[in-house]
């Protein structure tokens, strides 16, 4: 398979992805190995209800809504601390002397963070969500990749997609477009 023009990329149907060897360019660097699939995500209620294991200190606290996220650090005694001091850092939030709380302020790079470190931020760390937060987020929903592999001859077809909740196909297509501004979607 490797060599034929099989694959585009989604906002170029038309243009075949070229070869580099038996790799893809600009999407090879990307694959790993597969992992298992990981847990979906726990919808609020799911994490209020869930029991928390016993830990010294106190756990982070995370407040916030979709366009910034202020986080309480659990306490230095905690065994997370330096783990979510490093995370933290790591994504760009800037620490507030005044009132002792980590910020990070932009809708882009909060979806981002919530996207990416939201299972390690609930299950590993044990963050608390304030009630303001549970609030201001509960509309959001995480979009889903959908693929599927049949063989064809002496190959694959192989269908990659995107399902998020209501989207449409021209929301979708406009927010993965590399710089697409993220648009809500209108209220029913």
């Amino acid at each position: 398979m490797a060599g034929q023009p099989r694959f585009a990329w989604i906002n170029q149907p038309d243009r075949s992805i070229p070869w580099l060897g038996a790799r893809l360019s600009g999407v090879s660097e990307f694959l790993a190995e597969a992992a298992p699939a990981p847990a979906p995500a726990a919808t609020p209620a799911q994490l209020v209800a869930a029991p928390r294991a016993r830990t010294i200190g106190t756990p982070m606290v995370i407040d916030g809504s979709e366009h910034f996220l202020a986080v309480t650090l659990p306490s230095r005694d905690h065994p997370s601390y330096r783990d979510v001091l490093e995370l933290l850092k790591g994504h760009g939030f800037l620490a507030e002397p005044s009132n002792g709380k980590w910020w990070l302020r932009d809708r882009h790079r909060t979806l981002s963070f919530l996207a990416a470190e939201g299972p390690r931020v609930r299950g590993a760390f044990g963050a608390r969500f304030t009630a303001n937060f549970e609030k201001n987020t509960a509309h959001l929903r995480p979009a889903e990749i959908l693929c599927t592999a049949a063989a064809a001859g002496d190959g694959f077809e192989v269908t990659v997609g995107l399902q998020a909740g209501a989207a449409t196909e021209a929301d979708l297509r406009s927010a993965s477009r590399p710089g697409a501004p993220m648009r809500k979607p209108a209220a029913k």
